[in-house]
């Protein structure tokens, strides 16, 4: 990608962006970076969360899941956002719903509360709902790059690890009840309870679907390098569109 990232936007949109800069006194690029940068690892997490799903890539799917992800934004919170993912049902990936399943099939819940101390983990769904979607898809996104994900070909193994600790961790937050003493320190010390979970949950999702790690390797032209060109010149494959997939035994 270019140094110089250009953006198309509306013409009121971008008079807003001038106003805006005006006003606060500051240049334009500072005033939309935060958003970039948050918007960048939302739409990343959000393309890592659809392709470790088993099902098959849509566009559409994805569109209208992003869609339903920035609702929140676009319409001030919604009092009933949960009825509305249930209503959308359809455009949320299903891995989100085989999560909760495999809770069930690992018996996390029971382990966890056996384990835990002062601490007591309740089961409850109501706390997916468009916020929190976003606040998923970002923290997939966040964590994947922080873990030094490859940004040349997705990382399969990686982003799904990825998904199910983030998971487990939204739903120890959501449904855990104690001081907030407690469920910091007992988070924390049983992390080598949460980690074994979330192993045997990924193996029980690879086993269920059938999917196997891949290991995506780019056929497109490489970057172009600045400068002046070295004397001898290496042939280069020739550009290809789309990537190639070769499974890993």
């Amino acid at each position: 990608m270019s140094e110089l990232l250009s953006i198309r936007l509306q013409e009121n949109e971008k008079e807003a962006l001038a106003l805006s800069s005006q006003l606060s006194g500051m240049p334009v690029s500072k005033v939309i970076m935060p958003f970039i940068s948050e918007g960048a690892k939302v739409s990343l997490g959000a393309a890592l969360l659809f392709r470790i799903d088993t099902n098959v890539y849509r566009r559409d799917h994805f569109e209208d899941f992003m869609e339903l992800v920035h609702r929140p934004l676009k319409t001030g919170g919604q009092l009933f956002s949960s009825a509305i993912v249930d209503h959308h049902q359809n455009q949320v990936p299903k891995i989100i719903w085989d999560f909760f399943e495999m809770l069930f099939e690992t018996r996390a819940v029971s382990r966890l509360n056996s384990s835990l101390e002062e601490v007591l983990l309740e089961t409850d769904t109501s706390y997916v709902t468009s916020e929190f979607l976003g606040t998923l898809c970002y923290s997939i996104g966040d964590t994947y790059l922080s873990m030094g994900g490859s940004l040349d070909s997705m990382n399969y193994q990686l982003a799904s690890e990825v998904f199910f600790h983030r998971m487990v961790y939204f739903f120890y937050r959501s449904n855990a009840k104690g001081t907030a003493k407690a469920l910091s320190t007992q988070w924390y010390s049983k992390g080598d309870l949460v980690s074994k979970i979330v192993g045997e949950m990924n193996d029980r999702y690879n086993e269920r679907t059938g999917s196997s790690v891949l290991e995506a390797i780019v056929v497109s032209s490489p970057r172009k390098k600045r400068g002046r060109p070295k004397t001898k010149v290496q042939k280069e494959l020739p550009p290809a569109r789309g990537v190639m997939a070769r499974e890993l035994r």
